[in-house]
């Protein structure tokens, strides 16, 4: 999705693909106190192509103040990077009781700058996988998940399916959009993410339809480019002149003045 951004691999899992929440919660305190350390580093998305069931519902993980609502809550108040999980292969509505369990980190639906993101069909038609899990309000968006290449130990490539296969695209967006506009915080581009989303699609299982990066960049050109200093777009030098006066012409746009 981007050939030039950086990956920093927190291994949460174990080999056999499980492990503890406080695993998941320790990575997620590394990377806030990597942002307090560095200032400077640019961070466009983490993505958190994992899941698990809890029985508390998502008011009491709030109201009791659980160290793993906490941990995703801190990342996502520095607003640096978008934090992009999957909904979860189980066919389930995101934020409802199944057996009186519910799905995390998905159900976790008042995180400011987290992206929920659910399995389209790799078709004409980006209907819902039938494994991917679903909701029209805990489920933002919808990114293709089925029959992606992806790479496995052993440097080989495999085709898998799931909702760990879509979330990616949607941090790959963020990355896209970050190397464009450096300056735009985590909310922003969540929110370009959102409201580019193509509506045709996936609106039957998600919030706002399937991940469509370029009207994602189009609205987040419209959120940021007036606040950021003018670009130089267009130049025009005659040829051939050498010894001798000429005009140089630029165009520009930007909120200020150009110098």
């Amino acid at each position: 999705m981007n050939w030039t951004a950086k990956i920093i691999a927190l291994k949460v899992l174990d080999d056999d693909r499980s492990g503890y929440i406080s695993w998941t919660i320790d990575a997620l305190n590394y990377l806030c106190t990597l942002i307090d350390q560095h200032p400077e580093m640019t961070l466009a998305a983490v993505n958190l192509s994992l899941g698990g069931w809890q029985s508390k519902s998502p008011e009491e993980m709030i109201s009791s103040n659980d160290p793993s609502y906490l941990a995703y809550k801190a990342l996502s108040d520095k607003n640096k990077a978008v934090i992009c999980v999957a909904a979860g292969n189980e066919s389930c509505e995101v934020g409802k009781p199944v057996n009186g369990m519910y799905v995390y980190p998905a159900s976790f639906k008042n995180i400011a700058n987290m992206i929920v993101v659910a399995n389209a069909q790799n078709d004409s038609t980006y209907s819902k996988s039938s494994s991917s899990n679903y909701s029209t309000t805990y489920v933002d968006i919808a990114a293709p998940g089925t029959e992606i290449l992806s790479t496995t130990p052993g440097n080989e490539y495999l085709s898998y399916s799931g909702t760990s296969m879509a979330t990616p695209h949607v941090s790959g967006v963020a990355a896209l959009l970050k190397s464009i506009f450096p300056e735009a915080t985590a909310s922003q581009i969540k929110a370009a993410i959102n409201k580019g989303a193509n509506g045709k699609y996936a609106k039957d299982y998600t919030a706002k339809g399937l991940l469509d990066a370029k009207k994602a960049l189009q609205t987040l050109q419209e959120t940021v480019a007036t606040n950021l200093p003018p670009q130089i777009l267009t130049t025009s030098l005659p040829s051939g002149l050498t010894d001798d006066a000429y005009d140089l012409r630029l165009s520009a746009k930007g909120a200020r003045p150009m110098t």
